[in-house]
């Protein structure tokens, strides 16, 4: 099993893949939750994001972790609580599970689900893959942390040549 994590501090969201996944088939799909975390602060939410995270690597058997990089774009301190985060979920996978998480930049994710997606504000960005995830039929589609935790894990199948959801080439042109 193959897990995208959009790691963040108010809306952190997992998606599992099985490592044999037929795109598109939504039933065979893994587990897959966003957690509500915003009334909680510091150690209380780290502690409850790893542990929840872990109880689904147990749960689904996972094997493989893949986990979108960081939005460097965050005021100072929101960087350093996510990246506090980030390094007690990969420390807590690779001490408890022997998983060596892999970063993934999300606009690579995102291209090879989409294509090439022109420049938009944050908000339409959410709006337009929630809308392209709906139309896919996914179950989530509707909420953009589970799209962003689902087009991480999506990454991960292509990472090792697996079938995955991408986006169709178009037809070359001739001369």
């Amino acid at each position: 099993m193959i897990m995208g994590l959009d790691l963040s501090l108010r809306g952190p969201a997992l998606c599992c893949l099985p490592i044999d996944w037929i795109p598109g088939d939504w039933e065979s799909l893994g587990s897959y939750q966003r957690l509500h975390t915003e009334e909680m602060r510091g150690h209380e939410r780290v502690d409850f994001i790893v542990d929840v995270i872990e109880s689904m690597v147990i749960a689904e058997s996972v094997r493989y972790v893949f986990i979108e990089e960081y939005a460097f774009s965050y005021n100072t301190s929101s960087v350093t609580m996510l990246a506090e985060l980030g390094g007690a979920v990969k420390r807590m996978l690779r001490k408890n599970h022997k998983i060596i998480p892999v970063s993934v930049v999300a606009s690579s994710a995102r291209k090879l689900l989409f294509g090439t997606i022109h420049r938009m504000k944050k908000a339409e960005l959410k709006e337009y893959i929630m809308a392209q995830m709906v139309k896919m039929g996914a179950p989530f589609g509707d909420n953009h942390d589970l799209c962003d935790a689902f087009v991480v894990a999506n990454f991960g199948l292509s990472h090792f040549g697996r079938p995955c959801l991408m986006q169709e080439s178009e037809p070359k042109k001739r001369r």
